[in-house]
């Protein structure tokens, strides 16, 4: 029997009784890193390549695009720009990559939001953050029950009307894990 659809409920017990306790050291550790970072005045731009590898990521493990790693350290290093895209280096357009690591990268603000409480976990907010970070992505590859795989249009802004195809979902994400370590293999 499928269970139907309620709302997420608050959490009922203490968050702090969930850890070990090393989260406070790794706090403290950050605290300092990041004091001495701002003393250096390297602050900002951590966080920007933070950012930006966060961004680039995103679009990589969702099937999005692909990227080499050297391609993906080269826009991490220096900005989100089609130019420092080769051509063969990606399935999709320079420029059409470029702009959808750009809404991602965008998008990082309003999350930031609802993490830092000035933001309210909302309908109209999942719904704002789903348009923001597809807003450059028109289309969507579905996988039917034969196994074939289609375009379909993407309605931003909007739940899905279609069950998910678990099968294909499996699929996929063990060829992000095999096309990954494969990666790491050969090219560290």
């Amino acid at each position: 029997m499928r269970a139907g659809w309620r709302p997420i409920a608050d959490f009922e017990a203490d968050p702090r009784t969930l850890t070990d306790g090393e989260l406070e050291s790794l706090s403290r550790v950050w605290a300092d890193q990041k004091a001495e970072l701002s003393e250096e005045g390297t602050l900002n731009e951590f966080d920007k390549r933070l950012r930006r590898e966060w961004s680039i990521e995103t679009g990589i493990i969702e099937g999005v695009y692909t990227l080499d790693r050297g391609v993906t350290r080269t826009l991490i290093e220096k900005g989100i720009d089609a130019a420092l895209i080769p051509h063969d280096a990606s399935n999709r357009d320079s420029v059409v990559v470029a702009r959808i690591i750009q809404d991602h990268y965008d998008a990082l603000d309003g999350l930031f939001d609802f993490v830092g409480g000035q933001r309210k976990l909302s309908t109209g907010y999942i719904k704002e953050l789903h348009a923001a970070l597809l807003r450059n992505q028109d289309v969507y590859a579905v996988v039917d029950q034969f196994g074939k795989v289609f375009e379909k249009p993407l309605e931003k802004g909007l739940y899905t009307t279609l069950p998910n195809n678990r099968r294909a979902w499996i699929v996929r994400c063990m060829s992000i894990v095999h096309r990954s370590m494969s990666r790491r293999r050969w090219t560290d």
